[in-house]
């Protein structure tokens, strides 16, 4: 039977979404790995199985499919059922050639466990590298899924996690978001916007040949800032309205 299904959990309630072009000899194989009767590549639904047993966990077929129709199948149940960890037991989205993808061998993860442990890279850039979560990356580093009992864990403390570049304001120092594309603080920022604002007729002029935003980059400032300052010169604040006077410019 070729389709996908789903293992549920009863006493957490957490489930997992499964693909297989043979249900019957996927299912065997999820028994004898919780089970430890069979060698192979754990996922994490099966270290799960093994510690609470395999006994507490219901299964069902959600579909039958044709066999190129897995991947997507398995996609929009994981979607579906919210089965993603933390929610549920599933390392990613499904699929295959996704952004985000399944590991695909134990070199991958030792690779992984070397990044934690070699490297400062964040658990969000190890797991762009490798096309998962960076839940999959921080279960790996606490030895949650695929634990290798040579290793010792969390493979990278939770500081190296966090590991933040301090951002400050060029102008007076005070910590800002390292995401603040004018490097100012908010007093500082005002500060700035009120020392370029340009006289009335400049702006008009600047404004007749290009779009709030170009001017705003060329005084440090916002689109939304340069509206502003039209509204104190009243001056047309709209952009639809400068089409129309460039228009009328051009026909004459």
């Amino acid at each position: 039977m070729v389709g996908i299904y789903k293992f549920t959990n009863v006493i957490d309630g957490k489930s997992y979404i499964g693909k297989s072009k043979n249900i019957t000899r996927r299912y065997n194989h999820h028994k004898r790995l919780a089970g430890g009767e069979a060698d192979g590549f754990n996922l994490y639904v099966d270290s799960v199985m093994r510690e609470v047993g395999f006994h507490n966990f219901e299964f069902m077929v959600l579909e039958e499919c044709h066999p190129e129709e897995l991947d997507e199948k398995e996609k929009y149940y994981i979607k579906k059922f919210n089965t993603l960890i933390p929610n549920g037991y599933n390392i990613s989205f499904g699929g295959r050639g996704g952004r985000f993808q399944s590991i695909k061998s134990f070199e991958e993860i030792k690779e992984i466990q070397r990044l934690l442990s070699d490297t400062v890279l964040s658990e969000a850039e190890i797991g762009r590298k490798f096309g998962v979560t960076d839940v999959t990356i921080s279960y790996i580093n606490v030895g949650k899924i695929w634990k290798n009992e040579n290793v010792s864990y969390p493979i990278r403390t939770l500081s190296l996690n966090r590991i933040i570049t301090p951002v400050h304001c060029e102008r007076c120092g005070k910590a800002i978001h390292k995401r603040n594309k004018f490097h100012l603080c908010q007093s500082c920022y005002s500060k700035k916007k009120g020392e370029h604002i340009p006289p009335k007729e400049l702006l008009f002029e600047e404004l007749m040949g290009s779009s709030f935003e170009a001017v705003g980059r060329k005084y440090g400032v916002t689109g939304n800032a340069v509206k502003k300052w039209c509204e104190k010169y009243g001056l047309p604040n709209h952009a639809y309205e400068y089409r129309k006077l460039r228009d009328l410019r051009d026909k004459h």
